[in-house]
């Protein structure tokens, strides 16, 4: 659905290309599906509709895409891992597995936002700094400027989707964990069972599902928010003041 050699093409003369290099393979990890088929397809035009409805900034975003239809398809993921075991206990191994490496992606991908943001905005004032120094005149600070602001713009809207695609697979992976505390059977289905041989590896799938996951994303979706609100002001060759940030450290 994107790519960062299609969407975030790095520029020779981007001081922030290393950065924004690696920021794009990361988010690329997330534009891979995790569901076939029809699914898939109806993710795509969910996101598309919503990158192409506009309003982009803060939660908003998000809710936005909620109610454009990214909560439907949870069962995508686990019918195709019940398709590779029958087994319970090999069922919660390998959805801990996919899980353990989501939560590492993540790491990755937000790191490496942070570390793009953090360098951007040191762009923003480095260049403010060599206005106001007269080392640079007016209107070629104001060219530099405006060309770091288009690129972050397109490297916020790569983290905005990244950010949706993080969100449609940690329901996919909520709705397999449920399927395992209920012993394999549908949520909410009749007779359906708890607990069993595989009660502790279940439970390690559901903590890691629907707490650990939907944390980090949660707070990574912060940091996007948080970059919307700087690209605003932070380009400005008339604003004071620093907007130089630290990257957040991912464990």
């Amino acid at each position: 659905m994107f790519g960062g050699s299609s969407t975030l093409p790095v520029d020779p003369a981007d001081p922030c290309g290393a950065q924004r290099r690696a920021f794009a393979q990361g988010q690329n990890f997330f534009a891979e599906k995790i569901i076939s088929g029809a699914a898939e397809g109806a993710i795509k035009s969910a996101l598309n509709g919503v990158m192409s409805g506009g309003g982009a900034g803060g939660g908003s975003f998000w809710n936005q895409a909620l109610n454009g239809g990214l909560a439907g398809a949870k069962a995508g993921y686990w019918e195709a891992v019940q398709q590779q075991h029958v087994d319970q206990q090999q069922l919660a191994q390998t959805v801990n597995g996919d899980i353990q490496r989501e939560s590492k992606a993540i790491d990755h991908t937000a790191a490496a936002f942070a570390s793009l943001r953090t360098c951007r905005l040191a762009q923003a004032n480095q260049i403010k700094s060599a206005a106001r120094a007269h080392r640079i005149d007016r209107a070629e600070a104001k060219r530099q400027l405006d060309t770091e602001h288009e690129w972050f713009g397109q490297e916020i809207a790569a983290a905005q989707q990244a950010g949706l695609n993080m969100q449609r697979r940690d329901e996919q992976f909520a709705y397999a964990a449920e399927n395992l505390r209920q012993g394999g059977k549908a949520p909410g289905s009749a007779g359906s069972s708890h607990g069993g041989s595989h009660g502790g590896s279940a439970k390690a799938v559901d903590v890691a599902a629907t707490e650990t996951l939907p944390q980090k994303r949660n707070s990574f979706e912060s940091d996007v928010n948080t970059a919307v609100a700087e690209n605003s002001t932070a380009f400005s060759l008339d604003t004071s003041g620093s907007f130089l940030i630290q990257a957040r450290r991912y464990a």
